[in-house]
């Protein structure tokens, strides 16, 4: 009989409903009213929900028209006093501040040296002891002996993946000193020289040496008939040279691989 229950706590004079909730427990009571009104229970509480919420926004609007100007002047005043604080906090802390940026990039600078010194270690390392890399790293910038390394270009390395992260650790003429550390490597020969290079005396004076025949050199007081237009002229061509070079190699390499020229 518990689907009489509604109807028969409406007239409540010693009713079954009221006996029952005397006997029954304070929750099992509740349990068993909120499954007989589930549905009336939910529709009840939402539409009390929508209502309040209706109220709140009503009075929120209300409120801010009557009150709009005291609302942005407090607006404005709250984000000066904020700024004032932070201004006032930094500057009564300024020194402690400073102190530890420095400290923050001289430890990101110590960690990326050391990374960079790692990672240097570790290329390094596979090109000497896996000279199959070391080719098949040659092959792709037609390759076939080291001085061919004067011909490539900046953009070409960096084209290519594997000398990519060659460069982002370390400059070509450091790489190839560990990979070939009994060849002479000259710094003003390659594509891209640092103003830094031509402040090594004994890498200056190699490049001279090296340019010399070309320019028709035989004893030093030579040098003050030649002009510097004449000295980058002979690089350029030089360079050319080196290019045609190893454009000619891949040539031959692709030819012997692939039974075909291109």
């Amino acid at each position: 009989r518990c689907h009489m229950f509604p109807a028969v706590e409406k007239s409540f004079n010693g009713s079954l409903a009221f006996i029952l909730r005397r006997e029954m427990s304070s929750s099992a009571y509740n349990k068993l009213y909120y499954q007989q009104n589930k549905e009336r229970i939910l529709s009840a509480k939402k539409n009390s929900d929508k209502a309040k919420r209706a109220q709140i926004s009503e009075y929120n609007k209300q409120y801010y028209q009557t009150h709009s100007e005291e609302h942005k002047e407090y607006t404005i005043d709250r984000a000066q006093a904020i700024k004032e604080r932070k201004a006032a906090y930094y500057a009564a802390n300024k020194e402690k501040f400073k102190k530890r940026q420095t400290e923050d990039k001289t430890k990101q600078q110590v960690y990326l040296k050391e990374y960079k010194e790692k990672t240097r270690a570790k290329l390094v390392e596979h090109y000497k002891n896996d000279l199959s890399a070391l080719r098949s790293l040659e092959a792709g910038f037609g390759i076939s002996s080291p001085s061919d390394w004067y011909s490539v270009t900046h953009q070409l390395m960096h084209e290519n993946k594997s000398m990519h992260q060659v460069l982002r650790t370390m400059k070509l003429y450091d790489f190839l000193k560990e990979v070939y550390p009994d060849y002479d490597w000259i710094k003003g020969r390659f594509h891209r020289v640092s103003r830094d290079s031509w402040k090594d005396v004994l890498q200056t004076r190699a490049y001279l040496k090296y340019i010399e025949p070309e320019l028709g050199i035989k004893q030093a007081s030579d040098w003050y008939r030649i002009s510097r237009e004449q000295v980058k002229k002979k690089s350029q061509q030089n360079q050319q040279k080196q290019k045609n070079k190893k454009e000619k190699n891949r040539t031959e390499a692709n030819s012997r691989f692939f039974g075909f020229t291109y």
